[in-house]
């Protein structure tokens, strides 16, 4: 009975031999004369991600990383012995001893069917004693061809497909491990579906016995390369779930591995399955698959390109181990296009939460995406992805960003494609120019010197089909950056043709984003050298483009916000206010206070602030009937920025501008500047103090201030104020009043004793 159930343990297909020295891979264990002989039930794998062979004992379904002990002999047992024991160490015991007496099980012994079918037989023995031996025998022999179709025969595969749902795990394990070395032949997986295989391989991955788990993995991974395998899998309840959650568990080992080729495999077999996949979160399995360089009887290209193909669902739970992209760039596969790698390592890089594995170094990385993308500069994809694939490194960390900024290749390569007639290129030639600039200023410089100046200022010429404005204003900031870092440099770009010439047709042209960028790029060069940008813009016709924006009804309000504010920031260079001036700017400003919007009724009172020191300004305000509308803005939430307005006209006004105030202000000036006496804003008191002390000094326009209701209790506190102009003020509009039958209010009201006060203090303030 004993010599009935006994057989040796085979090399059998549970794992590939792979040998780093040749980048071989086999599924025959090749001999191995350093290893110590292995006990009946053990067995040497390789572990799939480390590389590092382990052991594994099939007798009590364990694992180790150290060889068992060498069994040269075999212990004796007696009959009495063997009679104290169970049936279940009687058949260890018996495995043991047969090992060196019987012909193996598979060999070219005669025997060989009998054995088989004897096996299959006790493999439904209630006796779990005698049926689980059994059934680590049968899996054995599912490893070799000659015993297969035996198996299959013998409706072997049913057996073995009925025991996945024993109540007795190591059971379980085996039939799983047979069914996996019979998987390894796709003319058996259709007996296998039919036999409740698939079906049974969610409970098997939910088992808490990893040995199990470990064989459900194995035997998903045999399967689910044909399409009718990985569809039935996916009509099947949680499969994929179950193969993900063992796939994620690096705790799981050899397991995971298992798990994530046959996620890998049923990918590659079935494109609707692929996106439902990717779209469950498999491609990081994937991913992790490709950095380890496991999966080596499977190829790593299609792995890359199933990651390229679903690249936008990729997210990254650990650092990533870029590796294998850069094999392919340096050695590139005829079925991934470059643009494909690149593409997919710039959006890794993108998404990845922690800093990347550059294989050797983050220069060499650099280098080798260089040179790959050298390789095709007529080529615009290739030269984008190789772009775009450069400025991901440089925005990844300021380490990486600075071996970018300091390779000169990577700069040679930029200019390379801004001469290019490709502009597809030039969009992310000037973000990675962005990008240098940001980080380095000795790569900001190195740009400078190989000639990136007059290359950006090419891309301004929007008259040129291949520039679009869009890329024009980029290219324009992309001036900006460079030059804060050596201003000496700016003159380079306004020298340059078309250089700033084209900023004015850029705000004439650009949609409300583009053309806030464009005027703050133009403050940026009036920071760095206000007179070389202002002769610029007058060169350009700049003024005449600020009030075109202004006056005309298809600008939107960004658009006017933009015109004035560039009217503001050259508003004291003589010739620039004067062409706002010719170019009827003024009258353009005061037009935007008729659209009763808050923005443009600020940002115009400042632009026509600034400009007042012009006396044909001061004349257009008053033609125009500005006056009224600054008296009116005294009223309103910006009553500090036009009481400034008007302090500044009267403090430049003759007669006639005085008269002008008073009369468009309907009586309501002088009442509206003695309320501001008592605002809280100290600056208000001044200018309005100051605004009331010319008007009341203005000879016969005292007459004017006769007989008008003024509060005065505000002129009377205005007497009590720290500020003596203040003081003076309050005094001087006092005197030019006629106040006979006030007299007393003021004594009640306090202002005789505050004037008595100024005048024993101020020999100035007796004469008011």
């Amino acid at each position: 009975m004993l010599r009935s159930l006994v057989g040796s343990e085979m090399c059998i297909r549970d794992r590939y031999y792979y040998d780093p020295a040749t980048g071989q891979t086999s599924w025959t264990k090749p001999p191995d004369d350093s290893d110590p002989a292995l006990p009946p039930g053990w067995e040497k794998m390789m572990d799939p991600s480390s590389g590092q062979a382990y052991y594994i004992d099939h007798n009590t379904q364990t694992t180790h990383w150290e060889p068992p002990p060498s069994t040269t002999s075999q212990p004796s047992y007696t009959e009495q012995e063997l009679a104290r024991m169970g049936s279940h160490e009687q058949l260890k015991i018996a495995e043991q001893l047969s090992t060196q007496t019987h012909p193996q099980v598979g060999s070219s012994s005669p025997g060989i069917r009998e054995s088989v079918l004897e096996q299959l037989e006790l493999v439904t023995v209630d006796d779990p004693s005698i049926a689980e031996p059994a059934v680590r025998q049968v899996a054995q022999m599912c490893s070799l061809d000659s015993n297969r179709a035996i198996i299959h025969d013998a409706q072997g595969i049913e057996l073995l497909c009925g025991l996945l749902s024993s109540p007795s795990s190591a059971i379980q394990g085996q039939a799983a491990r047979g069914l996996a070395n019979l998987a390894h032949e796709n003319q058996y997986h259709a007996r296998i579906t039919q036999a409740g295989g698939i079906d049974c391989l969610a409970n098997l991955l939910s088992s808490q016995d990893g040995y199990v788990v470990e064989q459900a993995s194995r035997l998903a991974a045999g399967m689910l390369h044909t399409n009718s395998s990985a569809q039935a899998a996916a009509q099947s309840s949680d499969v994929y779930a179950k193969l993900l959650e063992v796939a994620r568990s690096a705790a799981m080992g050899p397991t995971a591995e298992w798990s994530s080729l046959a996620i890998h495999r049923a990918m590659c077999c079935n494109e609707a399955l692929a996106a439902q996949l990717a779209n469950a979160g498999s491609l990081p399995v994937l991913l992790g698959a490709i950095n380890r360089q496991s999966h080596v009887d499977d190829s790593v290209e299609s792995l890359i390109l199933l990651v390229i193909k679903h690249a936008s669902t990729v997210s990254h739970p650990a650092p990533l181990d870029l590796s294998p992209y850069f094999s392919l760039l340096s050695k590139p596969s005829p079925k991934i296009p470059l643009e494909d790698v690149l593409s997919c390592l710039n959006h890794l890089l993108q998404n990845a939460p922690a800093a990347p594995h550059f294989s050797t170094s983050a220069e060499t990385a650099v280098g080798m995406i260089v040179n790959a993308g050298a390789a095709y500069v007529k080529d615009a994809a290739k030269m984008t992805a190789t772009l775009d694939c450069l400025g991901s490194i440089c925005s990844f960390s300021a380490a990486t960003a600075r071996v970018v900024a300091l390779d000169s290749s990577v700069t040679q390569y930029v200019l390379t494609a801004l001469r290019s007639e490709r502009p597809d290129s030039f969009f992310p030639a000037i973000s990675l120019v962005e990008k240098i600039s940001a980080v380095s200023n000795e790569g900001s410089r190195q740009l400078m010197n190989m000639g990136i100046l007059p290359l950006l200022s090419n891309c301004l010429d929007i008259s040129q089909p291949k520039n679009k404005i869009g890329l024009a204003v980029k290219a324009f900031e992309s001036v900006c950056m460079l030059v804060e870092k050596e201003p000496e440099r700016l003159n380079v770009f306004m020298e340059s043709s078309p250089g700033a010439r084209m900023v004015p047709h850029l705000l004439l042209k650009a949609d409300d984003e583009d053309v806030q960028r464009v005027a703050a790029a133009v403050s940026v060069m009036a920071r760095i050298d206000h007179r070389l940008t202002v002769t610029a813009m007058l060169d350009a016709h700049l003024a005449a483009a600020t009030v075109t924006m202004m006056r005309s009804s298809m600008s939107s309000q960004q658009k006017q916000l933009a015109a004035l504010g560039l009217a503001q920031l050259f508003a004291h260079q003589e010739e620039f206010a004067q062409r706002v001036m010719d170019a009827d700017g003024v009258t353009a400003m005061l037009a935007l206070f008729q659209q009763n919007d808050a923005e443009l009724t600020l940002a115009s009172m400042s632009v026509i602030r600034e400009l007042l020191w012009l006396p044909d300004v001061r004349t257009a305000v008053r033609t125009a009937n500005g006056h009224t509308l600054f008296v009116a803005q005294l009223e309103s939430q910006h009553r500090n920025i036009a009481l400034s307005v008007i302090a500044l006209l009267a403090g430049h006004a003759d007669e006639s501008d005085l008269s002008s105030l008073l009369r468009a202000s309907n009586s309501q000036l002088v009442p509206a500047l003695f309320s501001l006496l008592s605002s809280d804003n100290q600056q208000s008191v001044q200018e309005a103090s100051s605004t009331l002390t010319v008007l009341a000094s203005a000879g016969d326009l005292s007459a004017s201030l006769q007989g008008m209701k003024v509060p005065l209790q505000g002129l009377t506190d205005a007497l009590f104020n720290s500020t003596e102009s203040i003081k003076l003020a309050s005094a001087t509009c006092l005197g030019a009043m006629s106040l006979d039958d006030q007299v007393d209010s003021l004594v009640q009201m306090g202002t005789l004793q505050g004037l008595i006060q100024m005048v024993q203090s101020n020999q100035t303030a007796l004469q008011r």
